[in-house]
C-alpha cells in the first residue's frame, strides 16, 4: 500500500507527456498562427492547420514567388554551411602547441596531413546520412516559420520537427528545460517499454521494472525528448 501511495504521489507530482504538451502548447498558439499565415503565402505544405490529413487541400496563392525565394533562400544557406566537395570546417592546432610544432616540421606535417583525414571523413559520413535534404528542409522552416526541431539519432539520418508537432520550455537564459514532440506513430515501432507506459500505477512499475534491467545490463538509452502519442 504504501509504495502504490508513493507512486500515486509521483503520477501527481510528474504529469504526463501528454498533460505537458497541452499546457505548453498554449504559449505556442501565436507563433503557430504567424507560421500558418507565412507558409500559406510561400509553401503550403510546410506548415500545415490543425487536424489536416493527406485528403484535406492546401491553400493556392495562385503565385508561385514566394515558393520560388523560400527555395532559392534556403539553397545558398545550404551552400553555406555545407559547400559540396569539401568540409564545412578546418581542425588545426593552437596555442603553445602550435608553437612548438613550428619547430619540428616533419611532426607538423604528418598531424596536417592527419587532421586534413578527419575532415574528409566527417564530410564522407555527411554525404552517406544524406544530410543535406533534411538540412534543407529544416532551413525552409525556419525561413518561413522561424522554428524547426532537428533530431540526429545514432543511427539513421535527421528527423525534422514542424512548429506544430512539438513544444518546450526555456529557463530565463534561453537554455531549453524540457521538449515534448507530438507524433503519428505505429504500434508496431514502439519499444517494450514505451508501449507499456500507458499512465495508470500497474504498467508504470512493470515499464521501470523493465527499463531497470536494460539499465542493468549496459543498454542505458538516455531519452532526447518526451513523446505524446496522437490521441
Amino acid at each position: 500500500m504504501a509504495t502504490k501511495k508513493s507512486n500515486d504521489t509521483i503520477m501527481q507530482v510528474n504529469p504526463t507527456a501528454k498533460e505537458r504538451y497541452l499546457k505548453l502548447k498554449e504559449n505556442r498558439e501565436k507563433f503557430v498562427d504567424r507560421a500558418q499565415e507565412c507558409s500559406e503565402l510561400t509553401i503550403s505544405s510546410l506548415v500545415t492547420p490543425e487536424g489536416f490529413s493527406n485528403s484535406s487541400k492546401l491553400y493556392n496563392p495562385f503565385q508561385s514567388v514566394g515558393a520560388r525565394g523560400v527555395n532559392n533562400l534556403a539553397s545558398k544557406l545550404l551552400l553555406l554551411l555545407l559547400p559540396p566537395n569539401s568540409p564545412f570546417f578546418r581542425l588545426s592546432v593552437s596555442g603553445k602547441t602550435k608553437e612548438e610544432l613550428n619547430q619540428q616540421k616533419e611532426l607538423k606535417t604528418e598531424i596536417e596531413k592527419s587532421l586534413a583525414s578527419i575532415e574528409r571523413e566527417v564530410s564522407k559520413k555527411i554525404e552517406q546520412l544524406a544530410l543535406r535534404v533534411s538540412v534543407f528542409e529544416a532551413l525552409k522552416h525556419l525561413i518561413v516559420a522561424g522554428n524547426v526541431l532537428t533530431y540526429l539519432p545514432k543511427d539513421g539520418t535527421m528527423r525534422i520537427f514542424p512548429i506544430t508537432q512539438y513544444v518546450c520550455n526555456r529557463d530565463a537564459s534561453g537554455n531549453i528545460l524540457e521538449i515534448v514532440i507530438k507524433e503519428v506513430v505505429s504500434p508496431l515501432s514502439l519499444d517494450e517499454v514505451t508501449d507499456l507506459f500507458d499512465g495508470n500505477t500497474d504498467s508504470m512499475e512493470k515499464a521501470f521494472e523493465i527499463l531497470g534491467r536494460a539499465m542493468g545490463e549496459g543498454n542505458e538509452k538516455k531519452p532526447k525528448a518526451k513523446r505524446a502519442k496522437k490521441s
